[in-house]
């Protein structure tokens, strides 16, 4: 795992932006998109509290 996600993961810092990357990399890589659907409503949701991500 990239060090510096690490960190943040250790830190409990958590960027939505940056893990719409990554799922928008597995979905590519996978082909599959039923997987990150969940996860981007989760983003979502963050997003309408806390509307600086």
């Amino acid at each position: 795992m990239n060090e510096q996600l690490l960190k943040v993961v250790q830190d409990g810092f958590v960027v939505p932006m940056t893990i719409e990357g990554v799922l928008r990399d597995v979905e590519t890589v996978t082909g599959e998109r039923r997987f990150i659907v969940p996860y981007l409503a989760i983003l979502d949701a963050i997003r309408e509290v806390y509307p600086a991500y």
